[in-house]
């Protein structure tokens, strides 16, 4: 039992295991739950509140203090112990706080009343409460003659071993009469003539009866009833062989003329039509029932199966369906003559249909989010709407649609182009193998060693080949600076050489070299490459003589790789704080906070360059903060045509082929710009067939030959068939 102030905090709480085992607690009304006092069943225990009188409680004796911990009185309970002293006289009334006060009489006379406002009073007794109050003394029998005169004989209820006989039986009739009441077993009379009533009409009655064990002819009727079950197929006269026979006996023809009869008309005696035989067929073979554990966990997490316990949901925005014959009205009305209408034709009985509508739910989702912000509001006039193509037939007659799903793309209410988009998005670059990175990128970033101790260019390149991570070493600051000339080189020739997008520097690099290499990868080159891909610059620290202390905690990075709260609160104080973060680095991942304070730790050239510093060991998780950083820097420094997400280039066109948002949003700048240019589609126009991404992947895999009649594609038409 609780009780609490009014602000809504525990007062007291009283806990009760049986009749006489329980305890008290009193709490203070603030944020610390300041304990006041605390008693169980033996009055043992203390009352006072900070600063004031106290009295403590234990097992031997009794001790009053005050304020300041001072002595006023102690006594014994046992008042023959040797100074034992004597319990006060009076009552103790200590004030604990406005609304609770302890009161003490004797040890089995101590009360706390808990008053939280007027006319509320809780008294809690919180005196010694004993298994027994009287003794076996008290209950005896004195002898008063004959040899034993003088002694105490203790009352004891001791039943005979007949009369313990006896108890046993009334209580397993009692256990048998719930079981199976009878009327000789009920005392009431009018409910004793009931039952005996229905006894005398129903006990006779066989088909109440239920045998609980099978009885003896429970083989031959499983056996024949397996027989019955076992479809037997009727003899065609072709048979060769001896005469086949089950468990043996003779196999008899199966006859199914009666079921055959049932599948045609009774009237004209033809068949059917197919959708009545599809019922009939389930009429006499019906489905199995499904368990609840199928129910609930069969097609849980797939969007193609409809199940009780409710299939995955897609995340994005549902779309506006329209009706074919009210297309024309909807453009002229509704739309505005400065948008593109993108019109998705799909069927909701398609399989791919569906996948495609997922992804259009998710481009709908950005295009709604981009119409909220001010600031991206009049880059993209987009309008995406959907048509099912079962409710409108007269629209596939109208634009020639032979597959979905296509795309019509209207601009002030004229036909601009016909599309399937690529259909369902293929990948055509494999995902990483990291395990850790691949829900957040694509690939990962292309690493450059600089470093000139060999023991540590072993101990990372271990770490980095077990991460799978590509990675070219250079031992000097020359060997870095050919590395990033045969990287320009090979750009200008339009090569596909090496780009470095993580830098690892050496803290061991001289003055000249640290200047080289910031010809390169300095602040000043990072703001030149705005629009190309940008390069994460960080640096070694494993100097013996450099010493950086470990946190007692986890980064907030690392705190979210791992699944634990990040308190918000916390970061967002952190971020306000005038004061200086101390220079610490993460116990897991060894990278070191951000900090002005670096250059104490680092030389100046090599400080203004370092975009993250990692302190002794490169680990795994080292690695995985580091892609982390490149990817959220990525994400801020991409393509402005490509929809926004944290996981960087994830959207981009390299890794894909087919509906992606990257893809379509590139098509809807395409079509806007044409629509401006006035190259509309005829009225009357045949759209041509187009390759899906699947169907493009599919013809270059067959490499340079093509198979006898097949055409092949140039590969500088892939990005267009697909479209």
């Amino acid at each position: 039992m609780n009780k609490s102030y009014a602000s809504g905090r525990v007062a007291a709480c009283a806990n009760k295991i049986n009749d006489y085992q329980r305890s008290f607690q009193f709490y203070e009304d603030n944020k610390k739950r300041t304990l006041l006092a605390t008693l169980d069943e033996h009055a043992v225990g203390s009352a006072g509140k900070p600063g004031g009188k106290k009295m403590i409680l234990t097992k031997e004796c009794g001790i009053i203090l005050d304020g300041k911990d001072v002595i006023l009185k102690s006594w014994r309970w046992d008042p023959k112990a040797q100074r034992a002293g004597s319990p006060p006289s009076e009552s103790v009334v200590i004030n604990l706080n406005a609304s609770l006060v302890f009161t003490f009489r004797d040890r089995s006379s101590i009360s706390i009343k808990f008053a939280p406002c007027p006319g509320i009073l809780v008294d809690f007794a919180c005196g010694e409460c004993r298994r027994r109050t009287d003794s076996y003394l008290d209950h005896a029998r004195r002898v008063t003659e004959g040899p034993h005169r003088g002694k105490l004989l203790i009352d004891q209820e001791k039943p005979t071993l007949q009369q313990r006989q006896k108890r046993i039986e009334l209580e397993s009739l009692e256990k048998r009469s719930k079981s199976k009441p009878s009327s000789t077993d009920v005392a009431h009379a009018e409910i004793k003539q009931i039952v005996s009533t229905l006894e005398t009409k129903f006990d006779g009655y066989e088909g109440c009866r239920v045998t609980p064990a099978p009885d003896g002819n429970w083989r031959e009727m499983a056996y024949l009833q397996s027989l019955r079950e076992i479809p037997i197929l009727p003899a065609t006269g072709y048979e060769v062989g001896q005469t086949p026979t089950l468990f043996g006996s003779v196999v008899q023809t199966n006859d199914a003329s009666e079921s055959l009869k049932r599948l045609k008309n009774e009237s004209s005696g033809k068949w059917r039509g197919s959708v009545e035989i599809h019922k009939m067929i389930a009429q006499e073979n019906p489905g199995l029932p499904r368990t609840g554990y199928l129910t609930n966990a069969s097609g849980r997490y797939s969007q193609e199966l409809q199940v009780a316990g409710g299939g995955t949901k897609s995340a994005g925005e549902r779309l506006i369906s329209i009706r074919g014959s009210k297309l024309d009205l909807y453009l002229r009305e509704q739309c505005s003559n400065d948008e593109l209408v993108v019109v998705a034709c799909l069927r909701s009985d398609d399989r791919q249909s569906r996948a495609a509508e997922a992804k259009l739910e998710q481009i709908q989702m950005i295009l709604s989010k981009r119409k909220q912000n001010p600031a991206t509001a009049a880059e993209h006039k987009c309008r995406l709407v959907k048509c099912d193509l079962a409710e409108s037939p007269a629209l596939v007659d109208r634009y020639r649609i032979h597959a979905v799903p296509t795309f019509l793309m209207f601009y002030a209410s004229r036909l601009v182009n016909v599309s399937s988009l690529g259909g369902l998005a293929v990948r055509v670059t494999p995902t990483t193998k990291n395990a850790n990175l691949s829900g957040q990128m694509d690939h990962l970033p292309r690493v450059l060693l600089v470093e000139k101790s060999a023991k540590q260019q072993l101990a990372v390149e271990s770490v980095l080949r077990r991460e799978g991570f590509q990675w070219d070493l250079a031992s000097s600051g020359e060997q870095a600076v050919s590395n990033f000339t045969r990287q320009s080189t090979s750009g200008a020739l339009g090569n596909s050489g090496p780009t470095y997008e993580l830098v690892m520097l050496s803290d061991s690099l001289s003055d000249s070299e640290v200047r080289a290499i910031d010809r390169f990868i300095g602040p000043k080159e990072r703001m030149k490459r705005k629009a190309g891909r940008k390069a994460l610059v960080c640096v070694v620290v494993s100097t013996a003589g450099c010493g950086v202390p470990f946190s007692k905690t986890l980064c907030q990075a690392c705190r979210r790789a791992q699944g634990r709260r990040v308190s918000q609160e916390l970061a967002a104080s952190v971020e306000r704080s005038t004061r200086e973060p101390p220079l610490m680095a993460c116990p897991h991942c060894s990278l070191v906070t951000e900090s002005s304070t670096k250059t104490t730790l680092l030389p100046p050239g090599l400080a203004e360059m370092t975009q993250a510093i990692v302190y002794k060991h490169v680990k795994a998780a080292t690695l995985h903060r580091l892609a982390e950083m490149w990817v959220a820097d990525e994400g801020r420094g991409g393509s402005r045509s490509a929809p926004a997400s944290a996981g960087g280039p994830r959207h981009c066109g390299e890794t894909h082929l087919g509906l992606t948002p990257f893809s379509f949003f590139i098509e809807v700048d395409k079509q806007i710009a044409a629509a401006k240019r006035g190259a509309f589609l005829p009225e009357h126009h045949i759209p041509e067939m187009a390759l899906s991404a699947k169907d493009t992947v599919l013809s270059l895999q067959f490499g340079r030959q093509a198979p006898e009649g097949l055409a092949m594609l140039p590969m500088d038409q892939v990005r267009s068939a697909s479209a």
